[in-house]
């Protein structure tokens, strides 16, 4: 089972608590360790997090400043959730991100690269156009065949995705997984991130296990 989840509303959730702006992103952050859970009790095989756009780097200075130093903290948490036989990936333009955070990404991912239990993708610098569209590239230098197959696994999250989860009332997908989502459910929550718990979380995912997949059958 592949979940996406559109992690939305941090900026809204401290609007809404009169914190500071920026502090509703450490929040927001604190569920991803929820997530690594929930999904290692469930036996989720990979969840991908829309973690940060390639549009997101037109945000203000000062809030992508914080968000990059944010991302430093918390790879450098996840270093320590190896011996949870967690493979993290990192999907997206990593070339659009400075030197320190992309070595930290290539750690990450050569560290845990034989874990196993559960593939977690960051998809930063993120846009789901510009992935396909590198796919169909990629499959015209190899002199490739534009099949289903081929564009798959040159995507940067290369499986169709089961059920995408979206927060704070949103009722888009902005971009995320457009290929990959092709016969995903979908599960749409007022919350803002910050606010969709662990608990929340199974109750989700326990909801899509009722639901009757028919994929166009």
């Amino acid at each position: 089972m592949h979940i996406g989840i559109i992690m939305d509303g941090n900026r809204r959730f401290a609007k809404r608590s009169l914190i500071n702006p920026l502090h509703g992103h450490i929040e927001g952050a604190k569920r991803i360790q929820d997530v690594i859970e929930v999904g290692l009790e469930k036996g989720i095989n990979e969840i991908s997090l829309y973690t940060f756009s390639t549009k997101n780097f037109d945000r203000d200075k000062k809030e992508v400043d914080f968000l990059m130093d944010l991302f430093k903290k918390k790879f450098d948490e996840l270093k320590k959730e190896e011996s949870k036989d967690v493979r993290f990936i990192f999907a997206g333009r990593k070339e659009l991100f400075d030197k320190d955070i992309r070595n930290m990404m290539f750690e990450l991912e050569d560290k845990t690269k034989d874990n196993s239990k559960l593939k977690l993708n960051f998809c930063m610098g993120y846009d789901g156009q510009e992935e396909l569209l590198n796919s169909i590239n990629i499959c015209k230098e190899k002199g490739l065949d534009i099949s289903h197959e081929n564009i798959m696994s040159n995507l940067w999250v290369k499986t169709p995705v089961d059920l995408i989860i979206r927060t704070s009332g949103e009722h888009r997908l902005s971009g995320f997984l457009l290929y990959q989502s092709s016969y995903a459910e979908f599960f749409f929550s007022d919350l803002m991130w910050p606010e969709f718990t662990k608990e929340k979380f199974v109750r989700v995912i326990d909801d899509f296990s009722s639901r009757d997949r028919r994929f166009g059958k």
